[in-house]
């Protein structure tokens, strides 16, 4: 929530410094997870973490989203609800700032993704690249990741092109300012005219 960086600045913490380093949590399906059933037909489903969670996606996008963004998902707990998700439209997920964060190797954060996308093998899959900041391991990771992404068949975006990197629309390195969200919701639009002929358009601010 917008509120939540002044929040903690008053209360003398700094966001920044919250997000220096995550304990791994226990591995264990969010309960929000039972609200993931739905098998209604929708344009976009969009799979990840905060990130995704946190999007006004309604307000950026003129199609029927399925937002499946859980706040702290790695990608070794989203594993575990991969197979709640909606039949047949693409899939954009973007997994492993998280991971990133608790200083898991690069190496074993690729084994967990790749058992996501032999779980989703015949659909189609558009990989996202993380943003973030400079001091973590996110140019190797999505260079990995790519890899990873051309392996199984799968798309992959990479949003280090538009919003920089280190990670320039945001409030605290890590999550995304509402700008930042505009120019996500821009190159989603825009994959998806280029590579399955699908309308998704940005909704316009004017």
């Amino acid at each position: 929530m917008l509120f939540a960086p002044f929040h903690f600045l008053w209360r003398g913490y700094s966001p920044v410094r919250l997000l220096e380093k995550l304990p791994p949590p226990e591995i264990v399906i969010s309960p929000r997870t039972t609200q993931f059933a739905s098998q209604n037909r929708f344009d976009l489903i969009l799979f990840g973490d905060s990130l995704t969670d946190h999007g006004r996606w309604s307000e950026l996008l003129d199609c029927k989203i399925a937002n499946r963004g859980i706040g702290r998902e790695t990608v070794k707990s989203a594993k575990l609800r991969s197979d709640v998700i909606p039949e047949d439209a693409p899939i954009f997920v973007m997994l492993g700032i998280n991971d990133l964060l608790q200083g898991r190797d690069v190496q074993e954060i690729i084994k967990d993704y790749d058992d996501i996308l032999v779980a989703w093998h015949g659909r189609k899959v558009i990989v996202t690249s993380v943003v973030g900041r400079a001091d973590l391991e996110i140019e190797k990771f999505n260079d990995a990741l790519k890899t990873l992404a051309q392996q199984r068949g799968a798309e992959f975006l990479n949003l280090s092109d538009v919003l920089g990197y280190p990670l320039e629309h945001s409030y605290d390195g890590i999550h995304l300012t509402f700008e930042g969200y505009q120019l996500w919701s821009s190159e989603i639009s825009a994959f998806l005219t280029k590579t399955t002929g699908g309308t998704c358009r940005t909704v316009s601010s004017e």
